[in-house]
């Protein structure tokens, strides 16, 4: 447990933050020569963005520990009598209070209560004590940065404020950046970006996503650079290819979800002829996965039919790159991906072998392999639980090194279709059966 005293914490001659948080939650305890609680609480937000990692950590846990839930007198209303509103008083911490204080206390309240809360998720780590706080304030959170209160804009880079589009480069962790003519390419043309802010952080995209506005469905990132230099004028297909939050005190929040929806929307007003809304998504953790797959020992060892899907793509690999007899196939196909002088990507009969390989490895991956019956991958889960289908597997769609490097250069084009189908395919999620196409349930056979 962490130690109650604050000796070598705190300088001396500074008020500890945990003093101000008391003095903010517990007014019994004031004397006359006590600040008022807006100076004090302008006082724990000024000096609280100074503290180290171990300050924080005491002051959260002592936030935790002696402004949480009663639970002496919560446990007592349980087994006595009582109303519901003493009840329900009771089941709420203290420290909610902090946060409704620092809103209406100071101007940039939102963004120091959305820096504690991500201090509080690298935090928790060390001291599980501070879960309950995190659940709190994401809850808090949810209802503060709901869809009604957010604005949908778009991002330009003739009338954006620098500041924000300074902000957009900084975050774009999907497809970074590679000069700045990419940066004009991704805002104008045949591109949008939007974003979502909240009144409280006007200046701050919270959340953004680029999108394509391209003729059909898009299976590589070139089409999409081949396909919008300038603008359709009756694009059939709106693909997004990127999604970043720029706050990870709002993790777990459900932004990027409607912020899907909104710009969906927006786009069908403004271009009519779309009917198709997809995205092209990485599968950024598919090369862990397999490398920790092929490096199974003994019973948990996947077999040779498992990795390369069938006899017949077992051979022709073979042939095109036979292996030394004292190397498995399996051990040699994991040579040859990840050989970084040889290349198999410039390897046009390497390329065609591996092509029914990898995608079917793909299609396990995100099909199979789940955790308390959702996909193990994380895109494919935010995808699906928000109503999508699983519909292509694309092979080397994605030809930067990013792409080789996190999954030898495949992506996947998550479908989403009307209110109706999205509903009943969350509906599907939600009962642990995910909804993917039938060119994905053909890999699989």
């Amino acid at each position: 447990r962490l130690s109650t005293s604050t000796a070598g914490i705190f300088p001396s001659t500074s008020i500890p933050p945990h003093h101000l948080l008391d003095a903010i939650l517990s007014p019994s305890s004031a004397t006359p020569n006590t600040a008022p609680l807006p100076i004090l609480t302008s006082q724990f937000c000024s000096s609280y963005p100074q503290l180290s990692q171990s300050q924080k950590l005491f002051t959260l846990t002592h936030l935790v520990r002696n402004h949480g839930v009663d639970r002496k007198s919560l446990e007592r209303l349980c087994f006595s009598p009582t109303n519901p509103a003493k009840l329900r008083a009771a089941c709420t911490p203290k420290y909610e209070k902090l946060f409704s204080t620092i809103l209406s206390s100071t101007p940039s309240g939102m963004q120091t209560i959305v820096s504690i809360r991500c201090d509080v998720r690298e935090l928790k780590g060390e001291n599980r004590e501070l879960d309950e706080l995190d659940f709190n304030m994401r809850a808090q959170l949810s209802n503060w940065f709901s869809a009604g209160i957010l604005e949908l804009r778009r991002i330009t880079y003739d009338s954006t404020p620098a500041s924000i589009i300074e902000t957009i480069a900084k975050k774009e962790a999907v497809h970074p950046l590679q000069s700045l003519d990419d940066l004009r390419s991704r805002l104008g043309g045949g591109r949008r970006c939007f974003g979502f802010f909240h009144p409280s952080l006007p200046s701050t995209p919270l959340v953004f996503i680029h999108c394509a506005l391209v003729p059909s469905m898009a299976a590589t990132m070139q089409e999409i650079h081949d396909q919008t230099g300038t603008e359709m004028e009756s694009p059939s297909a709106a693909i997004f290819y990127s999604i970043n939050s720029t706050q990870p005190g709002l993790a777990g929040v459900d932004l990027g979800n409607f912020l899907i929806k909104r710009v969906a929307s927006q786009l069908k007003t403004l271009f009519p002829s779309l009917n198709t809304f997809a995205t092209l998504s990485p599968v950024p953790r598919f090369r862990r996965w397999l490398l920790n797959k092929t490096s199974q020992e003994g019973k948990f060892a996947p077999t040779p039919e498992y990795i390369f899907g069938d006899a017949v793509a077992m051979e022709n690999f073979m042939a095109v790159s036979p292996p030394p007899s004292s190397v498995t196939p399996v051990e040699h196909l994991i040579t040859v991906l990840e050989d970084n002088d040889s290349k198999w990507y410039d390897n046009p009969t390497l390329v065609h072998a591996l092509e029914p390989i990898l995608t079917k490895l793909v299609a396990k991956y995100l099909v199979l392999e789940k955790h308390r019956g959702k996909p193990v991958d994380g895109v494919s889960k935010f995808h699906l639980s928000n109503g999508a289908e699983l519909h292509r597997i694309n092979y080397l769609a994605n030809k930067t090194r990013k792409g080789y490097q996190t999954s030898y250069g495949l992506m996947v084009n998550y479908l989403y279709g009307d209110a109706k189908t999205i509903d009943d395919n969350h509906s599907s999620y939600v009962r642990d059966e995910l909804v993917v196409s039938k060119n994905i349930k053909d890999l699989l056979k």
